[in-house]
């Protein structure tokens, strides 16, 4: 038989099951308060990293060369609006200068400026996109691929969704 000084009596084995429910309640709550917040200070983190909170999945997901926006919305054109400018940022968090060799449009209503574009280790380049807006009413769902040298990142896509009133 066990001793336990100090006590006037031996604890049962409900006095037992209830300390160990409590020492089990105790470490759930500290699990319920430390992943959250671990989750928060990891996406702090990662968005001081990449610069946007729309690139904190894809840079978790292992991916060092980003685009951002990845889908550009137009909304709602009128016929006449001619030709729309839009940027995407592409984000190089690589380890070593990314270079964009080319482009490939879905449409021919899409130009883009010069290729080569370098991008050093740790920068960000943004590229122009003209869109050219139907004069008829459609749906706009055209993409751009991006064609890059580094392993692994061989191409980048962007969408480009809209729609013609």
């Amino acid at each position: 038989m066990r001793s336990f000084p100090g006590l006037l009596f031996r604890p049962t084995s409900s006095v037992s099951v209830g300390l160990q429910a409590s020492r089990h309640r105790i470490l759930a709550l500290r699990v319920a308060i430390l992943v959250p917040l671990a989750l928060v200070v990891l996406f702090v983190a990662v968005y001081a990293v990449t610069g946007s909170s729309a690139l904190v999945l894809p840079w978790l997901r292992g991916e060092r060369v980003l685009v951002d926006p990845a889908v550009v919305h137009l909304g709602v054109l009128p016929r006449d609006a001619g030709v729309v400018d839009v940027r995407v940022r592409v984000v190089n968090l690589h380890s070593s200068p990314v270079r964009l060799l080319g482009a490939q449009r879905s449409c021919g209503c899409i130009s883009l400026g010069r290729f080569p574009v370098e991008i050093s280790s740790g920068e960000v380049q943004a590229i122009a996109m003209r869109v050219a807006v139907p004069e008829r009413p459609e749906t706009i769902d055209e993409s751009v691929t991006l064609f890059a040298n580094v392993s692994g990142v061989e191409s980048l896509t962007v969408r480009i969704v809209g729609r013609v009133e």
